[in-house]
């Protein structure tokens, strides 16, 4: 069995709005399964603390397919319901790296100069 998850939400404030994917893939020998899914979802974000967020949301099934085979026939359906429910926890990490610093250490300043290049064929 292989499942792969993905998924991007955007937030604004205390609200967010978002999008995930599901894939399912199970191989019983000569039944393969393949199961997906797409999902669009809110969510509330709570500021539990200074440092950490408790998020809380919901989601519904945009779109899905299942798909069956067996001994080479292949059965499809793209019948699907469903809903789903999420919990999350923020902490808070500060790097002990300002961005400021990153980028001069990113950026060097190279105070090289060159005076009297020539051609060494003259």
């Amino acid at each position: 069995m292989t499942t792969v998850i993905g998924g991007l939400m955007l937030s604004y404030g205390t609200y967010g709005v978002g999008q995930s994917t599901l894939n399912t893939s199970i191989d019983a020998g000569t039944v393969q399964h393949t199961l997906t899914s797409k999902w669009q979802e809110v969510a509330f974000i709570f500021g539990v603390t200074r440092t950490t967020t408790l998020t809380l949301g919901g989601g519904l099934l945009s779109e899905g397919k299942g798909t069956v085979t067996y001994s080479g026939t292949e059965y499809t359906s793209t019948s699907v319901s469903g809903n789903s429910w999420f919990a999350l926890f923020g902490l808070e990490y500060v790097l002990p790296l300002t961005i400021d610093g990153l980028v001069k250490s990113l950026h060097p300043h190279n105070g090289l100069k060159t005076n009297g290049i020539q051609d060494e064929s003259a």
